[in-house]
């Protein structure tokens, strides 16, 4: 089958519904699961459009390979074309994250790392437990941790609130982050990506001190801390207002 050259350039964004779509020659353009390039706010709807103009050409298929390189379009297609249709799903696949949250699982040993550990992580147990009444019990095994029925339900009730939009970004950064705990905390600036990061890697960053550190290593961290900035961007711009919104740009 042909495939339909469209020109980036030629692509334009306007108000939408209650959202924001993306139009080419004044037609709505559909996703590759045949949904309307829909988009929450704007200022989306503007990160997508510049993605898609960092290439030359588009085509009504776009190779997953140019879909990864493009975050904003990846993570709103994945919240138009799955999260819509699998909301449930999604959500159960984020919850099984309860019993296996980053940092709950301490070290007995070295004493320099339970401080890192402790120092780093738990401000953070402290503010889910005082902002959301998540209160998360710890261990030194490694024995997978089963957390009390209230917490399961209390981030249940937190994820079945978000749109689809937000939980396509909170899937994502709970899945880079090993931590539905830090991924909250990134979600509202408790922590900034850098920080998010350094907890998220602490453990690995503690060996590096002690065994150096290679290139290829600070590289992965400054793609790590590129990736995890772009998530939290978005969580940022889907959960924006939508009052501002522009005609045909």
């Amino acid at each position: 089958m042909v495939q339909k050259k469209i020109n980036a350039d030629d692509i334009s964004v306007a108000a939408c519904g209650d959202g924001v779509g993306l139009f080419y020659q004044d037609i709505i353009l559909k996703t590759p699961g045949q949904h309307d390039w829909i988009v929450p706010t704007h200022e989306l709807a503007a990160d997508i459009l510049d993605e898609f103009r960092t290439y030359e050409v588009l085509t009504d298929h776009t190779p997953d390979n140019v879909i990864e390189q493009m975050p904003f379009t990846r993570l709103a297609l994945m919240s138009l074309d799955w999260v819509h249709e699998h909301k449930q799903e999604t959500i159960q696949s984020m919850l099984d994250y309860v019993d296996t949250d980053l940092l709950c699982y301490r070290a007995k040993a070295p004493e320099s790392l339970c401080k890192k550990q402790h120092d780093v992580w738990d401000p953070l147990l402290s503010w889910a437990k005082i902002q959301h009444g998540l209160v998360f019990e710890m261990t030194e095994s490694l024995a997978p941790l089963h957390q009390n029925a209230e917490v399961l339900q209390r981030v249940q009730k937190k994820l079945a609130a978000c749109d689809d939009f937000t939980i396509a970004g909170l899937r994502t950064l709970i899945e880079k982050t090993k931590s539905i705990v830090l991924s909250f905390a990134l979600m509202e600036d408790v922590v900034s990506s850098k920080q998010g990061v350094r907890a998220a890697e602490l453990e690995e960053l503690y060996q590096r001190e002690y065994w150096g550190e290679t290139d290829e290593d600070r590289v992965a961290i400054a793609q790590k801390e590129e990736e995890i900035n772009q998530i939290v961007h978005y969580l940022h711009v889907v959960r924006e207002s939508n009052g501002n919104r522009s005609q045909h740009s």
